[in-house]
């Protein structure tokens, strides 16, 4: 801790709420972009609610862990430079860094409460948009519009754009990208392997390249962005290519020998589970009726309530309904809030469902083998977001505890001069995050995953691993290029693609619509909220008594 820097103990109560926010803030990103990621791979049946959970929580921990940056930019996105508030003039600002402070504070306050809303009404939002917006927001504020990079050029870009204009073109470049990429994927596996007589063998064989594409993408992405923990940051573009192209070959070798065998075995038995499972299915529903007062029954989803039954296992005392033991009680009580959290049904409506009905549908058990892919590729989104958007709300809750510890400017004895030191970020703070994290996907997830899983277009096995791994391909050609870039954006337009390689009309545009107003709103929300908020706490008239 700097004391010449450090700011008074005054300030300490903006510090512990700025934590609380965070993990609020955390939470709504998992309810919406953790969601977003596991929309296509739940609602294509590939995996359940409750084993995305499990999938987020590990595998978005270990991506903010061992790929997400254990240090920080002061603001995130390059929108604003902090050096106007803490080193305007070359020295130290004391009250301009506790204006900082304050206003990193109300961005993540406001940001969170977006992100909240946007969830609650199934709108896939960008984070990292929300928490940019709430930059500018308060600085034009405090510094007025000429603080905010509304264009820059970026050297270390292709483009050549940077600033706000690079977020401008990111709502229409990422999902055209991502777009095309899966309508030209999907129509190939379709033409190729999907619609053939045989779809079932030419999957077992397609499976290892798949599986080897996949895994060339994710260990490309993981090498060329470079983790200071993994000892990966000096690696060079074509190492990094050698490196990806030697697994992919190990991983597709090995689904060769041991995938496909598994995969047949699975097979063997589909019918099986899928019964095994509706039984399940119908025993814990009549639980949850029993313990909720509906009274125990056991019933035939086919036949709706006119197949429900009395169980035959019910014991009755004197007349007074059936008997259950603590441990029903309790597991009924745990299925109950399950089923309306991880576990909730995504109900769509009849025009999503007359949607569905023109989409093509191919062999079942060609799509089985799909979900093998797509659990690959869930991992892989889960890893890559963690290892990306934690940030999101740990880096200012960072911020506004390097600021008030005083660590946020340094003076560089080489120049001279003060300098801002790139953030510290404490372990503590990502686990904060990452629990944060699979509790919102958990509690609120559901809701996300009914528009992305099947409200805006009919979603199967095949159909979501194609959507996700051109969202991954997406992400990883962006990055390359120094491209601006939304995972949230470039999933959408990878789902609208696949829907759209069909038939134009399988796809709910009029929800796509509210998906990109509700983009442009992020900004405009996050921005204008935060500015109202900050100029009322700010300067608003006080009275000294």
């Amino acid at each position: 801790m700097a004391a010449e820097f450090a700011l008074d103990h005054m300030y300490h109560w903006i510090y512990i709420l700025a934590i609380i926010v965070s993990f609020l803030m955390a939470w709504g990103i998992g309810a919406n972009d953790v969601a977003n990621s596991f929309g296509t791979s739940v609602g294509s049946g590939a995996i359940t609610m409750k084993q995305a959970v499990v999938i987020a929580w590990v595998f978005e921990f270990c991506g903010a862990f061992f790929m997400g940056g254990r240090v920080a930019d002061t603001m995130k996105g390059g929108i604003v430079d902090p050096k106007i508030f803490l080193i305007p003039d070359g020295k130290f600002d004391k009250a301009g860094a506790a204006l900082l402070m304050w206003g990193m504070f109300i961005a993540i306050a406001v940001a969170a409460v977006w992100i909240v809303l946007a969830t609650f009404y199934g709108m896939p939002i960008s984070t990292t948009h929300s928490i940019i917006g709430s930059f500018i927001g308060f600085s034009m504020v405090a510094k007025g519009a000429n603080s905010v990079f509304w264009y820059k050029e970026d050297p270390t870009s292709d483009l050549k754009v940077g600033g706000f204009a690079a977020i401008v073109v990111s709502w229409v470049l990422t999902p055209l990208i991502a777009g095309m990429a899966s309508v030209v994927l999907f129509t190939f596996t379709k033409i190729v392997i999907l619609r053939p007589q045989n779809s079932e063998r030419r999957t077992l064989i397609a499976m290892p390249i798949y599986y080897g594409l996949t895994a060339f993408i994710i260990t490309f992405f993981i090498v060329y962005k470079g983790s200071a923990r993994l000892k990966l940051s000096d690696i060079g573009n074509g190492k990094a290519t050698w490196i990806a192209i030697v697994v992919a070959v190990g991983v597709a070798s090995l689904a060769a020998l041991i995938g496909i065998p598994l995969a047949k075995r699975r097979l063997a038995n589909l019918e099986d589970r899928k019964q095994h499972k509706a039984e399940q299915k119908a025993r814990d529903r009549a639980l949850i009726a029993q313990v909720a007062g509906g009274g125990a029954k056991e019933c035939d989803e086919e036949k709706g309530e006119q197949g429900c039954k009395a169980p035959a296992s019910r014991v009755e005392e004197d007349g007074a309904g059936p008997l259950m033991t603590t441990w029903q009680r309790v597991k009924a009580w745990y299925l109950l809030v399950e089923s309306k959290t991880i576990s909730h049904d995504l109900e769509f409506t009849e025009h999503t469902l007359d949607l569905h009905s023109r989409a093509e549908m191919f062999d079942e058990r060609s799509e089985e083998l799909f979900s093998f892919l797509q659990v690959l590729t869930a991992c892989a989104a889960a890893f890559a977001h963690g290892s990306n958007d934690t940030a999101n709300a740990i880096g200012p809750l960072s911020a506004v505890q390097n600021i008030y510890q005083g660590d946020a400017v340094k003076f560089d004895a080489k120049k001279g001069k003060l300098t801002l030191p790139k953030l510290e970020v404490e372990s503590w703070q990502l686990a904060m995050g990452g629990f944060a994290l699979g509790l919102g996907f958990a509690v609120w997830g559901w809701r996300m995953v009914r528009n992305l899983g099947g409200a805006v277009t009919k979603m199967t096995p095949s159909r979501g691993f194609t959507a996700e791994l051109c969202a991954a391909m997406t992400v990883v050609v962006a990055s390359r290029f120094g491209m601006p870039i939304s995972t949230t954006q470039t999933l959408v337009g990878a789902t609208i693609g696949v829907g759209a390689s069909d038939d134009w009309r399988n796809v709910d545009w009029w929800l796509f619509g509210q998906f990109v107003i509700s983009w442009v709103v992020t900004i405009l929300f996050a921005g204008f909220g935060t500015a109202a908020v900050f100029s009322f706490t700010v300067f608003s008239p006080s009275v000294q008594v």
